[in-house]
């Protein structure tokens, strides 16, 4: 079934508890997670830009990449503002979950 590039859109946050050693759990940012200390985040914008966010030296969330996103067959990539491209195999997309295979 092909994936609907609409429902990648959005901030999702890290859900490290739900991680395995081969796939990484995001859920919205409205979802209720447990208390963590701190949770990166990936936003994907629906104009096609994505920012991710992870800590700075006091634990504040900070901008750690930012550039644009697509969908290509199953695979999420992204591309920095420095022309770098990663991909990422998009394994589960609902609106309450994100799954991507690790690298």
């Amino acid at each position: 079934m092909p994936i609907d590039q609409q429902a990648l859109a959005g901030h999702w946050l890290h859900s490290h508890e739900e991680d395995s050693a081969s796939e990484t759990v995001y859920r919205p940012k409205d979802y209720a997670l447990p208390p963590a200390r701190g949770r990166k985040a990936l936003e994907l914008g629906p104009s096609g830009r994505y920012t991710e966010l992870g800590f700075g030296p006091t634990d504040r969330r900070v901008e750690s990449g930012s550039g644009n996103w697509k969908l290509t067959g199953d695979a999420l990539v992204l591309t920095d503002t420095a022309g770098h491209e990663r991909r990422r195999q998009v394994v589960e997309v609902t609106p309450q979950r994100l799954v991507l295979a690790k690298a």
